[in-house]
Parts: C-alpha cells; structure tokens; sequence
C-alpha cells in the first residue's frame, strides 16, 4: 500500500498533468527546442522579442484580462443582454463603428471578445467589432496618416467599418437561418438559457466573497487560455521578421501585376507583423511600384488575420466560426481593395 504522507498535493499533479497534455505549451517548447538545434543565433533574437513584446503589451493584457473577470464578477453580461435585446442590426452598426476607432489591438481584442460572447451577445455583433477593431485605431490613424497620407488612413478608416459591416450582416443572415449557435468552444457561451436566472448586476462586487472568487477564477482562466497562445504567436511572429524578405513581397505586389490586390490580401496574412512595422513596410513598397489599392488589402487582411491574432483565437470558438472569420475577413479585404481602385480611377 502506498503511503498517503508521501502523495503530492492534488494541485501540483493538476498542473502538471495540464501542462503535459497542453498543445500551446508543446508547441512553445518545441518551436524554442527546433531553434536551439538548427538556429542558436536566433533564438535569442526571440526570446528577446517576445519578452520585450509581452512587456509592452502587459498593461493592455492585464486591463482585458481583468476586464473578463469584472464582467463576469459583476454580472455585467445581464445589463449587455438586455441593452441590445431584439436589436440585432443596431448592435451591428455601433460594434462595427466603435470597433474602426477602438483603441485595442488585433491580440488585446480577444479576451473583450470572450467576454461579449459569454454575455449573450450575438455573434453577429460581435464580429462585426471582431473584423473593424484590429484595423484602425486613433493612434494608428495619426501614424498610417503621417507615414500614407491623411486620404489613405481616412480610407483605411472607412474601409474597418464598411468591413465590420459587411461581417455582421452577413454571420446574422446566417444567425437567421439557424447557424452559429454557441459560438464558444466546450458549450460556454452565456445565454439566458444556461445561466438559469440572471443575477442582479453588482458594480461594486468586491463586497460580496462569492463574487470576488468568481473575479479571480475568470480571469486566470482568460489569462492562461490566451496568455499561452500569444507566448507561441510573438515566438512566430519573431521569425516571420527574420526570415520574410520584403524584397519578395515587393514582387508580387508591384503595380504592374494584375492580381496584386488578390496577392495581397493572401501575403497579408502571413507576412503582416503589426500595424507599427506594416506601416512604413508599406511606404517603401509603395515607392517602389506597389499600388495604394493593394497596400490597402495586405494592411485590412493582414490586422485582421495576422498570426498572433489567429493564434490567439483558435482556441477560443468553434471551428466553424474560426473558419468563416478567416473567409470574411479575406474577402471583405479584397472588396475593399477593388473598391479603393475603382476610386483612384475616377
């Protein structure tokens, strides 16, 4: 018989059985072991953007991963039910708008989407802020604009909006027949239907022990389900910059070829790092040939869908839904590169 004073606690055996069968972690693991062997002089390189990367970015995360908690805490999912219920075309348009000018960017926006999501939101709404919101933001106007030109950030701008728009009312034709139920992987999404009866809301939810707990339970659990996939996303991200040449992305988009725009929105999503580095990335492509319609669709495909964004969501809804993001956003970004063409021409 095995003696009970020589067992481990169950927390640790928890864990470490969580960190064993965790596929984030794998991958993290395996992607640095891959580096050591066959590029030492680049693991560094890493290592040290993805810490400078999560540093920068820490007091972002933190405010949405606490935001979670708040909501969740506070039972703030019943006042969002009941604000827009039985409106679904104005939830459309005002996640779409706020979303061209919110301040998050593509990686942040997630756990704010876990949070509309569980609230009871439709998913129609929150794609809508889903698509708009990692395109443009009032910093990145000033600086797409001093870098591009105030008429491109005005048309970025526009273009974040007409594509949340275009997002929303198409996932709710869909909503109106019966797909997207339960967007949420393992069955979470809070609805009126598994939450039983609501809670009254409680702003100040630190006087009561119960909700407090549910607080910090809510956001560890945000902050370790997207924490852990952003860790894998800023590690690939640190070798699209090290192995992408721009030069090569310069040829296939160069004015002169006729499916620059359709090439663009493909290399957008892949070679797009973020909005600071695409930006100027961008201008020298653009003096050298590239034509602003298609500088237009890398930039909307490429926020949208960069990889540390797709890394970060995968986890978090179904397949279905993970995979008519991915479509919309391609194809929105190409109509609003035809669209910007068909401008420049008049």
């Amino acid at each position: 018989m095995s003696n009970p004073s020589l067992s481990l606690p169950q927390w640790p055996v928890a864990a470490i059985q969580a960190l064993i069968t965790d596929k984030a972690i794998w991958l993290i693991v395996g992607t640095l072991a891959l580096l050591a062997l066959f590029a030492p002089e680049q693991l560094g390189h890493t290592l040290q953007f993805t810490g400078e990367t999560l540093v920068f970015l820490l007091p972002f995360l933190v405010l949405a991963f606490a935001l979670a908690g708040y909501m969740k805490a506070s039972s703030a999912e019943v006042v969002i039910t009941e604000v827009f219920h039985g409106r679904p075309l104005t939830m459309i348009v005002a996640a779409a708008v706020f979303g061209a000018w919110s301040p998050l960017c593509s990686c942040t926006v997630i756990a704010m989407l876990a949070v509309l999501l569980r609230s009871g939101m439709p998913l129609s709404a929150v794609m809508a802020f889903w698509i708009s919101s990692p395109i443009i933001s009032p910093d990145m106007y000033i600086y797409t604009a001093a870098l591009l030109g105030v008429e491109f950030a005005t048309v970025k701008m526009i273009a974040a909006a007409l594509m949340g728009l275009f997002a929303g009312y198409l996932v709710y034709m869909g909503e109106r027949v019966g797909m997207f139920q339960n967007p949420l992987k393992q069955g979470n999404v809070a609805t009126k239907k598994s939450l039983g009866a609501p809670k009254k809301p409680a702003w100040k939810f630190w006087r009561e022990p119960e909700r407090v707990a549910t607080f910090w339970d809510e956001t560890k659990k945000v902050s370790w389900l997207l924490g852990k996939w952003m860790v894998l996303a800023f590690i690939l991200e640190s070798l699209m910059i090290a192995y992408i040449p721009s030069a090569v992305i310069g040829q296939w988009l160069g004015q002169s070829n006729q499916w620059a725009i359709p090439l663009a929105t493909l290399t957008g999503v892949p070679a797009y790092v973020n909005g600071v580095a695409a930006v100027p990335l961008i201008q020298g492509l653009i003096e050298i040939g590239m034509s602003k319609s298609a500088a237009l669709a890398f930039l909307t495909a490429g926020s949208v869908t960069s990889i540390p964004a797709m890394m970060a969501v995968f986890p978090l809804v179904k397949r279905s839904v993970f995979i008519t993001y991915i479509a919309i956003a391609l194809v929105s970004s190409l109509l609003v590169g035809y669209g910007y063409a068909a401008y420049l021409t008049l």
